[in-house]
């Protein structure tokens, strides 16, 4: 459990879009939401801000929602254009690790997936800009009959967002320091923490798509 949730905490938010290395990226300041868009948009967007404020109440990020035009607002969600790409989408801004500013698109185009897709978006606007696909998460697209976050996307939030982490931290720091967290929130013994977060990391925790496997300590827009 513990090498499982690990690899999946580097996969999800040391990564962009599966593949390129990331440093640790969060909001450290309150999200001011905007729902826009009539017809469609209106009906859900109950969801959606309940989908944001769950999310928030884990980490402990104030959420206020607010119009559109608002000079505060730094997370807006509306419909994506019906005759782009098929797909709900995330763009997430950051600085020196703090998220500043987040776009989510949602598609309306595939019927029974909207849960599914706001939620799987509103984790990638929370710093999760990759997706851990062995992992039982909204984010793995293994899991498409997922339509709310997991136990384990609770576990990977609240590692994310511990205070032994910090925004912009580099990707190894980042690791091993996760590892520790989600050692700790399991309650696992001393040794199985050293085996498991120690360096050099074990096969099953390397990060694939960084290539040869590379001691955790010195490894270097989503949908």
């Amino acid at each position: 459990m513990l090498a499982q949730t690990a690899r999946a905490f580097d996969e999800a938010a040391l990564r962009v879009n599966d593949s390129q290395p990331a440093d640790l990226v969060r909001w450290s300041q309150p999200i001011f939401l905007a729902v826009v868009g009539g017809g469609a948009m209106t009906a859900i967007s109950g969801d959606v801000e309940t989908a944001v404020r769950t999310l928030a109440d884990i980490v402990g990020i104030a959420v206020t929602r607010v119009a559109a035009d608002d000079p505060r607002r730094n997370f807006l969600v509306r419909q994506a254009d019906p005759a782009g790409r098929a797909a709900c989408r995330t763009a997430v801004s950051s600085r020196a690790g703090h998220i500043v500013d987040v776009e989510i698109e949602i598609y309306f185009g595939r019927s029974g997936t909207l849960m599914r897709c706001i939620n799987h978006e509103a984790m990638h606007a929370f710093g999760f800009r990759s997706h851990p696909q062995a992992a039982p998460s909204i984010l793995s697209y293994r899991e498409r009959g997922m339509a709310q976050p997991s136990a384990t996307d609770r576990l990977l939030l609240q590692t994310l967002y511990d205070a032994r982490l910090q925004p912009g931290m580099k990707v190894g720091a980042a690791s091993q320091a996760a590892c520790g967290v989600i050692a700790d929130r399991l309650g696992v013994s001393p040794q199985e923490s050293l085996d498991v977060c120690g360096a050099p990391a074990p096969a099953d925790r390397r990060l694939t798509a960084f290539g040869p496997r590379i001691p955790a300590r010195n490894l270097q827009n989503s949908h």
